[in-house]
């Protein structure tokens, strides 16, 4: 399926909360010194080559996937929400590859074959993790090293920022379901809206706005990172989300964009929910999703250069 590798994003993210704590579990791994790559893999498709790479504490395991046409190419690295995915429960599809971008998934520290203690929100440990990925798809010789970007969805929207904050030669963000006000505000927004009991309140927009608006930022906030964050991004919303304070969100993006002349772009799908299913109820991950991957193409092909219209 051409959208699994998108949409299967949306269909883990009913597993946890955007910013919840979960249960805390150790993975003990054989930590690799160096990054390793296995042999290629050639699939009908593309290619595949599983790698691995040292981070903070300890190592992480992945799968890079690739065009089927020789390199270098750009890649894009995956951040999703918090809690427990792994490369055995994310779909993936050939949405990218077939256009030319490879991609990696990884086990999330301490899950899979990754070490580490799982599933915690920290946020900048979290970024250390994403951050040894770069590192690591960078020294792949069919890697394009100055045409890698960062994909974060859910948690995933504070990881990416907090991560790209720190380096200059990322080629692009994309952020999905991403909260932009910290996870305290986040946390509140849930409790306003429902969200946290799956069921929609009877507050209005308005009165959930008000309320927000006395809110201080608590735990982890990302509005540091994302003012000195140098990179393209593009971020998308659903404007029927009740996890993600989405309209607190599009004002501090939008006040970074006029004030710090960021090079960002912002998409809301008005009914779609957390996970982007139509007309989607709190914490729905089931139904019609919306088709949100194309507008992300349309988006990326000039930031890298690349003809994005479907392969033939």
């Amino acid at each position: 399926m051409k959208y699994s590798i998108l949409f299967g994003l949306a269909l883990i993210l009913h597993l946890s909360g955007c910013g919840a704590e979960g249960t805390l579990l150790e993975n003990e791994v054989v930590t690799v010194a160096q990054v390793t790559f296995s042999e290629t893999r050639q699939l009908e498709t593309h290619r595949e080559v599983d790698i691995q790479y040292p981070t903070t504490g300890t190592s992480l395991a992945g799968t890079l996937y690739l065009p089927l046409e020789t390199g270098p190419h750009p890649v894009m690295i995956f951040q999703f929400g918090s809690n427990d995915w792994q490369r055995e429960n994310i779909p993936v599809g050939t949405y990218w590859t077939d256009r030319g971008v490879a991609f990696l998934i990884f086990d999330r520290r301490g899950l899979g074959e990754s070490g580490g203690i799982c599933c915690d929100d920290n946020i900048k440990l979290l970024a250390d993790d994403l951050l040894a990925g770069v590192n690591a798809v960078s020294q792949y010789p069919d890697v394009d090293p100055n045409r890698i970007g960062l994909f974060g969805f859910s948690q995933g929207g504070w990881v990416v920022p907090e991560a790209a904050s720190r380096v200059q030669h990322l080629a692009f963000s994309i952020i999905g379901s991403g909260s932009a006000v910290s996870i305290g505000e986040e946390g509140l927004y849930s409790v306003l809206t429902g969200d946290e009991e799956c069921k929609r309140s009877d507050l209005t927009d308005q009165e959930i706005d008000d309320l927000m608006a006395q809110a201080v930022p608590s735990k982890y906030d990302p509005r540091e990172a994302l003012a000195i964050m140098p990179q393209p991004a593009y971020w998308f919303y659903g404007g029927l989300d009740t996890s993600n304070p989405y309209r607190q969100s599009i004002a501090v993006l939008n006040d970074l964009i006029v004030n710090l002349d960021k090079d960002w772009f912002i998409e809301l799908y008005p009914d779609g929910n957390h996970e982007f299913v139509r007309n989607g109820a709190p914490c729905q991950s089931d139904g019609e999703f919306i088709n949100t991957i194309d507008g992300i193409a349309a988006w990326l092909g000039p930031v890298l250069g690349l003809e994005m219209s479907t392969p033939e």
